[in-house]
Order: C-alpha cells, then structure tokens, then sequence
C-alpha cells in the first residue's frame, strides 16, 4: 500500500512540475483598487490550493482529536472494567440444610404456620418436609 502511495505522489510531482514549467509566466492579482500583487501562475495556483485545503485540514485534526481523545477514555475504562473483573469475587453460601418456610398464601385456604410441622393430621397445610414445595394440598 505505501508503495501505491509513494507512486502516486510521484506521479502528481512530476505533473505539478510539467504544469509549473509550461506555465511558468507573471500575473497580475486585483485585490482591491490600488492594490495589485504580481506573481507567477504556478505559485498562484499553489497558494489557492492550499488556501482552499485548510478547512478541510482543520475539520481532520480536530475530528482526529476528538477521536483520539474518546479512545484513550474508552481504553481506561477498559483497563479499570478488567482490574475489576481480575479481581476475586466471594460467592455466596448457599445453604440447603435450613427448613424452608413457604409463604402465606391468602385466599387459597391454605396456612403455613408452625402447628403444620408438629401436627401431621392437618390436612389444609403445606408441609415443607413431607411434601415438595411445587405441589399444594386444597382444603375440602
């Protein structure tokens, strides 16, 4: 690729110099009345060139800028997000030998209080110990 650059850049000297050298005559620049600027056309030509490209160039830089400066805090923040996750995470416990104790549930005629574990005749109860948590027992 800087190969095809390089020609490339060749290519508009030699014709930039072609143009200069055929072209190589005074003119005459009114600015204003009064004022004349005599110069050659090449350095005429070159000079509105350039005069023409600086905005472009300024909308670059500045957007390189911008761009630039987004990355950089976008790549902290990277670096503060892997620290972060480098760091050792503490699980929970999770403790399956504690009771479990299912909710209330109100308007079923279902109960769960403390008399459902000490007395197995109830029948309107939800017993945690005898009968798994995902079926219920309906009151008759």
């Amino acid at each position: 690729m800087n190969t095809l650059r390089t020609i490339i850049w060749v290519i508009l000297a030699v014709m930039l110099v072609v143009f200069s050298i055929f072209n190589w005559e005074t003119t005459n620049v009114r600015f204003w009345p009064g004022m004349l600027l005599e110069t050659k056309l090449p350095v005429l030509i070159l000079g509105a060139f350039l005069l023409g490209s600086l905005p472009m160039w300024l909308a670059y830089k500045t957007t390189k800028f911008q761009y630039r400066r987004k990355l950089t805090i976008s790549e902290r923040e990277l670096e503060t997000l892997r620290t972060r996750e480098a760091a050792p995470v503490s699980t929970p416990v999770n403790d399956l030998t504690a009771p479990v104790i299912p909710e209330k549930r109100v308007g079923y005629g279902l109960t769960t209080d403390d008399t459902a574990r000490t007395d197995p005749a109830r029948t309107d109860t939800i017993r945690s110990d005898t009968v798994p948590t995902d079926t219920v027992t309906v009151k008759k």
